[in-house]
């Protein structure tokens, strides 16, 4: 869901200095149709890379010889740009603490350097509170509404229900939001929650979500001027990573633990 609105923009300020797009698919499966090959064959100058850095379609191109730089890339052979996901997940996590919760539930994304981060930046702010013990991790998908749902379902049924769950990002949270729903309960009433990512999509909600709005338009733009850095100078170029400050969106979908105590 966050992959159209930087592509788009990394695709305006290229065109606005005067270069084409080709975009290949994950689809492609055979040798003679790699990654690597239709490169070759079209004869590209630069690559740009989301996705799976580990797939050996991916790895290819980066052992290549053809420029690359990769959207939330954290490792040492192309030059990344991401957000400060570490940060602000800290942050979020310090934002639930503040308003009294200590059963938090982070229902993170597929293992992935990004997800590492934002599991880090919640698991040291908890530790930072002295409630570790009382917070819990689990393993999901990205962008899976059915997912969560059914996630979401089985902490409700749980004897330790959590007063606040925090989803990977803002679309699958429509899948937790319809499961508390569905039990009849108020958020954040009975349940506060959080997601991630900033979607336009959340405005048409309520309550209003509180998330994380990563910049996508500074983050396409980025990724574009980096590459092209890189195809200007394609032997002294540094290959490091670059993060992009977001913001936190407090709406009203977390309150404090004793907000509705009478």
């Amino acid at each position: 869901m966050l992959f159209m609105p930087v592509l788009n923009q990394f695709k305006k300020t290229l065109e606005e200095n005067g270069c084409d797009i080709l975009l290949l698919s994950k689809n492609i499966k055979s040798s003679r149709k790699s990654f690597l090959n239709h490169c070759r064959s079209r004869k590209v100058d630069g690559a740009l890379i989301f996705g799976d850095f580990a797939s050996e379609q991916v790895k290819g191109i980066l052992a290549s010889e053809i420029p690359a730089i990769g959207f939330d890339y954290m490792g040492d052979e192309i030059i990344g740009v991401t957000s400060d996901n570490y940060d602000k997940m800290n942050e979020l996590t310090d934002h639930l603490i503040s308003l009294g919760h200590k059963k938090i539930v982070f229902i993170k994304g597929e293992d992935n350097w990004i997800t590492n981060e934002r599991e880090q930046g919640f698991r040291d702010a908890a530790q930072a509170a002295g409630i570790s013990e009382h917070t819990k991790v689990i393993g999901s998908h990205y962008y899976s509404q059915e997912h969560i749902y059914n996630l979401t379902n089985k902490l409700l049924d749980s004897s330790d229900v959590p007063t606040a769950i925090m989803f990977p990002d803002d679309y699958s949270a429509f899948g937790g939001i319809r499961a508390i729903k569905e039990r009849g309960l108020d958020i954040p009433k009975d349940i506060s929650i959080t997601a991630y990512d900033g979607l336009e999509i959340l405005r048409d909600i309520f309550p209003f979500m509180t998330t994380v709005k990563q910049d996508v338009i500074t983050i396409g733009k980025m990724l574009a001027d980096k590459l092209m850095e890189v195809l200007s100078s394609p032997k002294d170029y540094q290959k490091k990573i670059y993060k992009v400050p977001s913001q936190i969106i407090y709406g009203s979908s977390c309150a404090k633990i004793d907000a509705f105590v009478k």
